[in-house]
């Protein structure tokens, strides 16, 4: 059963951590100058390094110490039906990503312009303006891929498994997944709550964090890519203009 020391890093990754970003972490970004949003972008990236890879030592060291097995964290590998199963429907997710990314890209129709762009509209102080930012947003992706799958599908579910129907806990992860990304508004958390869904029936089946860390890393680098693209189109469009 969990400790006392389970709950407070469960509040931690589930409240605090939320909490920190919706009220902190992007209202600075959003209030940085014109001129100084570079420099807030990449601090809001290595801060987000930081804090997660933070978390994520925080659970290693309490669940060495706790001597409990490695496997239930989700840091294993069980080859079986589950497992070739949950790596097919990965790499079909990867692939409809892609192509739906090199498809719009790929569009010169101007309401595709639009309708991108009013999407990421919530967001796009993160998303990578230049090539400069690619590389750091690459960090952040490949940060979140591995620390939010190993904190919220392995060390959130397991401690929900603890206390509540399996069933229950699933919808409660993908939830919480979801409000830890209440600061892009509600159609951000309704859509990384549906993401988070899909990556615990991920890692339920294949019974390891490995293809949802690899899969949630993918999805990150794919949107980031997809935003970059958009925003220079739109860049180009307005120095065209002039």
């Amino acid at each position: 059963m969990p400790t006392a020391l389970d709950h407070v890093l469960v509040v931690c990754i589930t409240v605090l951590l939320p909490i920190h970003d919706l009220v902190f972490w992007y209202p600075r970004l959003l209030r940085a100058a014109p001129l100084g949003i570079e420099r807030a972008r990449r601090r809001a990236y290595l801060e987000t390094v930081i804090v997660e890879w933070t978390l994520v030592a925080a659970t290693v060291v309490l669940w060495g110490a706790r001597g409990r097995a490695w496997a239930d964290l989700g840091v294993g590998l069980r080859l079986g039906w589950g497992f070739w199963l949950a790596l097919a429907l990965a790499v079909t997710a990867v692939v409809l990503a892609t192509w739906q990314r090199l498809s719009l890209v790929r569009s010169e129709d101007e309401e595709v312009l639009t309708t991108v762009l009013a999407q990421i509209e919530k967001v796009r102080p993160l998303m990578p303006q230049d090539r400069r930012d690619l590389g750091p947003f690459t960090l952040v992706a490949l940060t979140a891929g591995i620390c939010e799958e190993a904190l919220f599908r392995g060390f959130v579910l397991w401690y929900l498994l603890a206390l509540i129907p399996a069933a229950a806990a699933w919808v409660v992860a993908a939830l919480l997944f979801g409000m830890a990304h209440a600061y892009q508004g509600s159609q951000g958390v309704l859509q990384t709550g549906l993401v988070g869904l899909g990556l615990v029936i991920l890692y339920v089946l294949s019974g390891s964090l490995w293809i949802p860390m690899a899969v949630h890393a993918f999805l990150d680098v794919n949107s980031g890519l997809l935003a970059y693209a958009f925003l220079r189109r739109e860049r180009q469009k307005r120095l065209e203009s002039v």
